[in-house]
C-alpha cells in the first residue's frame, strides 16, 4: 500500500464510521459499513505496522553510524 492509498482509504474508515454513528441507518447497511470498516482498518493497521518496522530499521542504522563515528574520534 502506498502513503497515498492509506490516505484514501483513512479517510473512507472515517466516513464510515461517521456514517455508522447516525442512528436512521439499517442494520443490514451498518453490517456492511462494519464489514469494510474492519477491512480498512486492517489495510490501514497494516500500512502503519509497516511503517513503523522500516522507521526502526532507518534508526538502528543511524544510529550505528552515530556509534561508530564517535569511537572513532
Amino acid at each position: 500500500m502506498s502513503s497515498k492509498n492509506f490516505e484514501k482509504d483513512y479517510e473512507k474508515l472515517k466516513a464510515i464510521v461517521k456514517e455508522m454513528e447516525k442512528e436512521d441507518v439499517s442494520l443490514d447497511q451498518s453490517l456492511k459499513n462494519f464489514e469494510q470498516a474492519t477491512k480498512l482498518y486492517k489495510d490501514c493497521r497494516d500500512y502503519l505496522v509497516s511503517t513503523k518496522k522500516k522507521i526502526k530499521i532507518l534508526n538502528d542504522g543511524i544510529e550505528d553510524i552515530f556509534e561508530k563515528d564517535s569511537l572513532e574520534d
